[in-house]
């Protein structure tokens, strides 16, 4: 029995950005553009200047104009061009809107940007006119940015100086990715977003050092003030900077008022700001990881350190850095699908070193404008301090466990988490006995809901049990790759390539598998050696790095990969090497092999040894998979005559559901081969408008005359298959299907 329904639904809840989604449709249908905007903000990067544009205005084929709301924005990056913030610009170029996701785990580009009211990138950028109007404020800050981070240049590394100046300036464009993923996985990538720390480290500052000269309370607010507004302008204006600054400007307020300042409120009033100003922000991750971590310190902090009786600074450090942790927990996991572990203590040495680290850095910048030598001589400590994070990074990988994949837990559990928590801190106030004007706590009480809080939020974050065999067909663009996850914990990849889509396993591959929380691929069937199958692999294994206990240091171990017989023996000999270094096992099966554990199984029906074609499509690794009464035939690019040789081979193909061969080319999945096979479900996979017209009519028509329901990854993005060993039911991850 099948039962067809759909994995994710892909309409937004908010009408605003599906308004900007059909006027993206809209100019997607048109697009070569001539554009009129203003830039709203500028960064530098390698490939140029990154643009964000405002005040639009759009010029359609028929010499038609459209002006836009002043908020919707365009993004463009150009070369060769002085553009600075305020400038107006006439430019003509290709219009593309953002992607959505296809995938389980993987980016939702579409959404993140519309929610910031951006509705597409202009490409292949023309600039026909520049108009710059008088200097502004905005100008003048542009200019400070860029003189300190070129500044950076000249004193230090271009590692160091871009980290640096995304540190002290926001300015991330030139950071590369391994460094932000090193950070990231480190459990110190906070350090590289303007948020709290900064703001409070700068604004702080400078309000202390006007108090000590005598200033009164007033002035120095005021320009203490307007110090941090220029700043958090300059630096890009993130949501967890706005909310630092406004619960700062709040903190001013409380100081010249003579009030006390109270997190609680700041922090409620800092949110509703933001969503007013924006509702969209509430579901960023910036937005709930701020405010998570900064409610973890106004409202767990306060109550773990009376139950524990913390007095000592370490112990505090380590009480925060607890709070802060346990706080954002669920975020985490939400947004990256891992944590790490060791980061609690990492941040001990961290936290207390950013105020010599940013000051040291501005310092060393502002020292180079006028003497290089001087700037180099300031900038010692930045180099040792940043050289001292890479070090703990470094050291931290030497840990079990060090990034530890968590799979993305379900807004319910997140809301029993959050319950949790909140129901221990009620029995904080609650467990009181009031003797007089003393107050006693019962605290072994109190410890002892806290442990068991502290362990029940985290079986609710961790405990994951399943109970069905589920195949996850991804969307790689025209390649191929599957995912079987099995109730007895096993976990396997059939094929991994893309040959549309680049670092198919950085953004679509492994987001799958740490969104559903795989720690370990038991085996790797590779079919056959074609690049859009196994190139996502390759990438997977180059960047395998071997840690405590031999398992991958980035989180996603493997324990086997199998491979077909091949005829040419350079097949996968670039691969085979790759994992050999990183002490991979590697075999090989034959036709008549099976890999499994009774309750499932993998059973090669092709190719043997005895009938190979020498044509790598034709000798593709054939698989049927089992589990219960439930089978799936896996062809990789099988076609022609390998395709025949098995048909022919007196190996029963019956199977529930059919991974239609070479992405559905007409050479594949014969008339003969479909009355062997008599599938109810087949699934194809293949790339938007690919160069290979896949699928081919001829083919869709065979496979319609079958009698099976066909999907597509093209159109459906990823297609799941969940099995019982009995029924199972087909998922689609994108509601609307587009003819």
């Amino acid at each position: 029995m099948v039962i067809m329904h759909q994995l994710g639904s892909r309409e937004n809840g908010s009408p605003y950005i599906s308004e900007l989604s059909s006027l993206a449709e809209e100019l997607q249908s048109e697009q070569h553009l001539l554009v009129q905007g203003t830039v709203s903000e500028c960064s530098e990067v390698s490939k140029g200047v990154r643009l964000s544009m405002d005040h639009l205005t759009i010029q359609r084929k028929d010499l038609s104009k459209k002006s836009l709301s002043s908020e919707i924005k365009i993004n463009v990056t150009i070369k060769n061009h002085t553009i600075m913030p305020g400038d107006r610009l006439w430019l003509e170029g290709n219009f593309s809107s953002y992607e959505e996701d296809s995938n389980p785990g993987q980016f939702d580009a579409s959404t993140f940007y519309m929610s910031q009211k951006v509705i597409g990138m202009l490409e292949e950028v023309n600039v026909q006119k520049v108009y710059r109007p008088p200097a502004s404020a905005k100008q003048f800050l542009y200019h400070i940015r860029s003189a300190f981070h070129h500044s950076y240049g000249k004193i230090l590394g271009s590692r160091y100086a871009e980290i640096i100046s995304a540190i002290t300036l926001g300015e991330k464009g030139g950071l590369e990715n391994q460094w932000k993923d090193q950070y990231q996985e480190g459990g110190i990538a906070h350090v590289l977003a303007i948020s709290g720390l900064h703001i409070s480290l700068i604004g702080m500052a400078v309000y202390r050092f006007l108090r000590k000269t005598g200033c009164g309370f007033a002035m120095s607010s005021l320009f203490s003030a307007l110090v941090l507004c220029a700043y958090g302008v300059m630096s890009g204006n993130s949501v967890s900077g706005v909310r630092a600054l406004l619960m700062f400007l709040l903190w001013l307020g409380s100081q010249v008022l003579g009030r006390k300042y109270d997190m609680a409120t700041a922090l409620v009033t800092a949110a509703a700001l933001l969503a007013i100003t924006n509702p969209e922000n509430i579901f960023q991750s910036s937005f709930l990881l701020s405010f998570s971590a900064i409610s973890s310190l106004a409202f767990l902090y306060p109550v773990l350190e009376k139950t524990w009786d913390v007095k000592n600074p370490f112990g505090k450090a380590l009480l925060t850095s607890l709070s802060v942790n346990l706080g954002t927990l669920p975020c985490t996991m939400h947004f990256f699908c891992q944590i790490s572990p060791w980061s609690i203590f990492m941040n001990l040495l961290v936290i207390p070193l950013m105020s010599v680290l940013m000051s040291s850095g501005l310092a060393a910048s502002l020292a180079a404008m006028f003497s290089v030598k001087l700037g180099i001589f300031l900038a010692a400590s930045v180099n040792l301090i940043l050289a001292g994070f890479d070090w703990l990074c470094q050291l931290e990988r030497c840990f079990p466990s060090a990034v530890f994949v968590t799979g993305s837990p379900s807004l319910f559990r997140i809301f029993l988490y959050y319950m949790v928590l909140a129901g221990a801190i009620v029995l904080f106030h609650v467990l009181k006995i009031r003797d007089g004007s003393k107050i006693k706590y019962r605290k072994l009480v109190l410890r002892g809901i806290w442990i068991c809080c502290t362990m029940l939020c985290l079986f609710l974050m961790l405990y994951k049990r399943r109970t069905e065999a589920e195949i996850i067909c991804l969307d790689v663009g025209q390649g191929d790759c599957s995912l079987v996850m099995l109730p007895t914990g096993e976990n396997c990849l059939i094929d991994g390539g893309s040959s549309s889509e680049r670092n198919i396993w950085e953004y679509v591959i492994e987001p799958a598998l740490k969104y559903y929380g795989i720690r370990t691929i038991d085996y790797i069937f590779l079919t056959h050696a074609d690049k859009d199958h196994i190139n996502g692999v390759e990438e997977y294994l180059d960047s395998y790095e071997c840690g405590f206990g031999d398992k991958n240091i980035h989180g996603i171990s493997v324990s086997t990969i199998v491979l077909p017989i091949c005829e040419n023996k350079e097949d996968f000999s670039e691969l085979k090497n790759l994992a050999c270094q990183k002490k991979i096992k590697v075999i090989t099966v034959d036709e008549g092999d099976c890999i499994g554990n009774g309750t499932w199984s993998f059973s090669c029906l092709s190719p043997s040894k005895d009938r190979l074609t020498g044509v790598q499509n034709e000798d593709s690794l054939v698989l049927m998979m089992t589990y219960g009464k439930f089978k799936m035939l896996f062809t990789g690019d099988l076609e022609g005559q390998g395709e025949e040789n098995l048909t022919g081979s007196g190996w029963s193909l019956k199977a529930d559901v059919l991974k239609v061969g070479h992405h559905g080319s007409a050479a594949a999945t014969s008339e003969q081969f479909l009355q062997k096979v008599r599938p109810q479900v087949s699934v194809v996979s293949c790339g938007k408008e690919n160069p290979y017209g896949h699928p081919s009519e001829e083919t869709i028509k065979r496979l319609k005359a079958a009698g099976c329901t066909i999907f597509s990854t093209m159109e459906s993005g990823a297609i799941s298959i969940l099995t019982d060993g009995g029924s199972f039911s087909v998922d689609k991850y994108k509601k609307i299907m587009k003819k």
